[in-house]
């Protein structure tokens, strides 16, 4: 059952990488500032 899950959820990071990589590089320096703002 653990085996599975990870499996799962190895097949959603590599989507969400792939989703991740298809946004213009701009916009990812947009929201990483955002992103860093938020949490400082």
């Amino acid at each position: 059952m653990v085996k599975d899950n990870k499996k799962i959820l190895i097949k959603v990071m590599k989507k969400r990488v792939i989703t991740i990589q298809k946004i213009p590089y701009n916009i990812k320096k947009k929201l990483f500032g955002i992103y860093i703002s938020l949490h400082s």
